[in-house]
């Protein structure tokens, strides 16, 4: 009975991904930042810019620039922090349901090989952001961000 329950509950939570994939339009972009923030300690630099990007004196061509990298990697970077959302609750199920280390285990290196893939993106799109921007507007970016985020 106990691994049946645990065999519904794991499976329940495997389709709930699913589910929240398709609501993933009805996200805000305060939930996404949310999102974000919980599985990453990287910085969204490219968000800073974009939002502030009249106040850079943007070009054209950078906001084009911006706008490449930010549509095939940000949906990369969003789904892979979805996948790490339905991973954790997996590992809180298998926990409360007796799962061995060995389940548990398997499910938090998962965790941790998309955390790095995230760090790893947000590495490349702050290289990347770096040389779109000339030198003033990259400095502009790192201070707005450091208020907006480190008190």
């Amino acid at each position: 009975m106990k691994r049946l329950l645990t065999t519904m509950t794991i499976a329940a939570l495997t389709l709930s991904p699913m589910v929240f994939s398709s609501n993933a339009l009805a996200m805000t972009q305060m939930e996404k930042m949310q999102m974000m923030r919980h599985v990453t300690p990287m910085p969204s630099l490219m968000s800073v810019a974009k939002k502030h990007a009249e106040m850079l004196a943007l070009s054209a061509e950078q906001k084009v620039e911006m706008k490449k990298w930010a549509d095939v990697h940000g949906p990369l970077v969003n789904e892979k922090a979805k996948e790490i959302m339905a991973l954790e609750k997996k590992i809180n199920a298998a926990t409360l349901a007796g799962e061995g280390a060995a389940t548990i285990n398997k499910l938090a290196n998962s965790v941790n090989e998309g955390r790095q893939y995230i760090i790893d993106t947000k590495l490349r799109c702050r290289d990347n952001l770096q040389k779109i921007l000339n030198k003033d507007q990259w400095t502009k970016v790192i201070d707005m961000y450091k208020k907006m985020h480190i008190s």
